[in-house]
């Protein structure tokens, strides 16, 4: 993606971001900047320069309280990309995405109900504390996340363990293996503990466990010409998911997280 079409990308990422941040405002719903879109905000005083996502997080209560109203709050502009309003996309997170615009993906399915310009917005649930509860709750949820893409047919069935995922999903119902992974991931909200994590696309499992008592308190930071909540504490949370994170990378290694084979913005 050339220097031009990258910014015109985070143009549009910066309005569905707007829009969001206007719902979560009027409704009392609690949110904050996330990853990359946090530490852009933190070290560049909005995008990243190379960055090509915005990502927004939210503790699940926000995050269903959310997914509630957007529909409505949003109107016709917009579609609210969950596994439960596209039969065909299998992550554990939703996407805002700006419908009369295309960000066309390689690896997307491309039997999705839209393509276009998206926001990600990923809930967090409670970790266990249990270093081998963690390991077997990470297992439980990675297979079940993988036999939900293998039904959709999102994996690319190349190895015998993709085969195999595709095999056993064909015995199983779209609906009951989601409505199992939803059931599981929130296992552990109603116990005590002071580690989260987020639902993600492709980090590991409980690789960012982050405390509650970092994202429990909430700021305004500077976003390029507008600003955004964020976590008050948020050079601990940076500190843990980049380390040096003001260490601008080698200028190898600035490129976006998105491989993108195809954009169109009316």
């Amino acid at each position: 993606m050339n220097d031009f079409d990258l910014k015109r990308v985070q143009s549009k990422q910066l309005q569905i971001a707007s829009q969001i941040k206007r719902i979560c405002d009027s409704h009392g719903i609690k949110y904050f900047m996330d990853s990359g879109t946090l530490l852009g905000a933190v070290r560049h005083g909005g995008f990243i320069p190379w960055d090509d996502d915005f990502d927004i997080g939210m503790m699940r209560s926000d995050y269903d309280k959310f997914l509630s109203i957007a529909d409505r709050e949003l109107g016709e502009e917009y579609f609210v990309q969950n596994w439960f309003s596209d039969e065909n996309y299998g992550k554990p997170f939703t996407k805002v995405r700006l419908i009369k615009t295309q960000y066309i993906e390689k690896n997307a399915n491309p039997m999705e109900k839209s393509n276009g310009i998206f926001v990600d917005i990923l809930p967090y649930d409670r970790y266990p504390e249990n270093l081998r509860k963690g390991l077997i709750f990470n297992e439980k949820l990675r297979v079940i996340r993988f036999l939900v893409q293998s039904k959709i047919n999102s994996v690319r069935s190349s190895t015998i363990k993709e085969w195999l995922g595709v095999l056993i999903s064909s015995f199983t119902s779209r609906n009951f293996l989601i409505n199992m992974y939803e059931k599981a991931c929130r296992k552990y909200n109603s116990k005590k503990g002071s580690l989260m994590y987020a639902q993600t696309g492709t980090a590991k499992l409980g690789t960012w466990r982050i405390k509650e008592t970092i994202l429990s308190d909430l700021i305004e930071v500077k976003f390029e010409n507008t600003s955004f909540s964020a976590p008050k504490k948020y050079h601990e949370y940076l500190l843990q998911a980049y380390g040096d994170y003001m260490k601008l990378p080698p200028v190898g290694e600035r490129v976006g997280g998105h491989d993108v084979i195809g954009i169109k913005l009316w």
